[in-house]
């Protein structure tokens, strides 16, 4: 075999290209050098391996030319980091500090240009990381405390007339049912549901009077379904979308009460209380999920990010109308918590960008032209719903990642 052979076909974000010559900077320190007066040896601080840079004359040639240029010009003009095919050096992820563009009248059907790189690698977590999502569960437990002694503040059950109870126990089961259709939704995602949370619905769903009179045994017993979802490996960004959704629906088709005696005025109560409490457990769920969740593009992380944040905002304006000012409080840590634990994860990620294919193509070749391989293939056609992995079609704008 010639070493041609083992030589790559070219390209930047998927964008070919074809090279004679490269200059590049593949080895080295990162020197500070001391010089001190009275001393004729300087002292070398080693501060670790400098930097890969890549300086490339490439060229595109062909009767379509133009359009190949334009696409080599777009790649080193999009922000972040991408996917270098080095003919040479094999794969690489770097960033574009400088493109240069040549075009001779003497050369048709040709256009040179000189790309200046940078190895980039990745931009991983900060190692503060783990500490965020442990402020952001400080945070959440401290919420729940607080949710927990205002919901027992105002749960009046005990000497009403039984009607009162039989009503906070209904309302206690349709809790049981919005619940066991939220961690249904996982299993949906194929995730396995632990069996603690499983278990702990089959109290909530024909309640004892024992345990509606206890509003320490309500608060426990829908946390007790929610907190084991924290422990599921990995299902962090579906459990997330899930609480959010319980969160914003708790009770809504619960059926109002009407009248105005004491003992109606008391069931009414009871069922904005239980409301309010589920809503705010779903909440707290959701922001232990969403800060320790592994968020697949910046885009996810940054929507996770808002939506828990409005709902937070909206909670504690519920809060603070109430006068429930621990409450008001203690979510507002919470919600400051957890935008930081997700913003610490966000910038590292891949970012959404729209690509539109000329031609009808399958989702081997999109992502062998944008990544220089073909291991983002599924990943494509499942982001965007394909129908046939075989067929994209041509000018159906697709969302891609910025690197693979």
């Amino acid at each position: 075999m010639s070493w041609k052979d083992n030589l790559l076909p070219g390209s930047f974000r998927g964008a070919a290209f074809h090279v004679d010559r490269h200059d590049s900077d593949v080895g080295g320190r990162r020197l500070q050098v001391h010089e001190y007066p009275g001393r004729d040896v300087p002292y070398a601080e080693d501060l670790g391996g400098a930097a890969h840079r890549f300086t490339i004359e490439v060229y595109v040639v062909g009767d379509d030319y133009m359009a190949a240029r334009d696409a080599l010009i777009a790649a080193g003009n999009k922000p972040g980091s991408g996917r270098l095919v080095h003919p040479y050096l094999g794969e690489r992820t770097v960033a574009c500090s400088r493109v240069g563009l040549r075009e001779d009248r003497t050369e048709g059907r040709m256009a040179r240009l000189v790309l200046e790189l940078v190895e980039a690698g990745e931009n991983r977590y900060p190692a503060g990381d783990s500490d965020r999502v442990a402020a952001t569960e400080s945070a959440a437990a401290s919420a729940d405390d607080a949710v927990d002694r205002a919901f027992a503040s105002v749960w009046d059950i005990l000497g009403r007339p039984n009607y009162v109870s039989d009503a906070a126990g209904n309302d206690l089961a349709s809790a049981a049912v919005q619940l066991a259709a939220s961690i249904g939704r996982l299993a949906l995602h194929g995730i396995e549901v632990p069996p603690e949370s499983v278990a702990a619905l089959e109290p909530l769903r024909a309640p004892s009077a024992q345990l509606v009179a206890d509003p320490a045994g309500v608060s426990g017993g829908l946390r007790a379904v929610l907190d084991p979802l924290q422990d599921i490996d990995g299902g962090g960004v579906h459990v997330f979308p899930a609480a959010l959704d319980l969160a914003t629906g708790a009770g809504s088709d619960w059926p109002a009460v009407s009248g105005a005696t004491p003992a109606r005025l008391a069931q009414a109560s009871n069922q904005a209380a239980l409301r309010s409490l589920l809503r705010r457990a779903a909440i707290t769920a959701a922001a232990r999920a969403a800060a320790g969740a592994d968020w697949q593009t910046y885009d996810d992380a940054i929507a996770a990010r808002d939506g828990l944040a409005a709902a937070l905002d909206d909670e504690r304006e519920l809060a603070a109308d109430d006068g429930e000012r621990e409450a008001f409080q203690e979510l507002g840590k919470l919600r400051a918590a957890t935008v930081r634990a997700i913003e610490a994860r966000a910038p590292g990620l891949p970012r959404l960008v729209a690509e539109t294919p000329r031609v009808t193509e399958p989702a081997l070749l999109t992502s062998y032209r944008l990544y220089g391989g073909i291991d983002q293939a599924e990943t494509i056609a499942t982001r965007n719903r394909i129908r046939h992995p075989g067929f994209l079609a041509a000018g159906e704008p697709l969302e891609v990642l910025t690197r693979a």
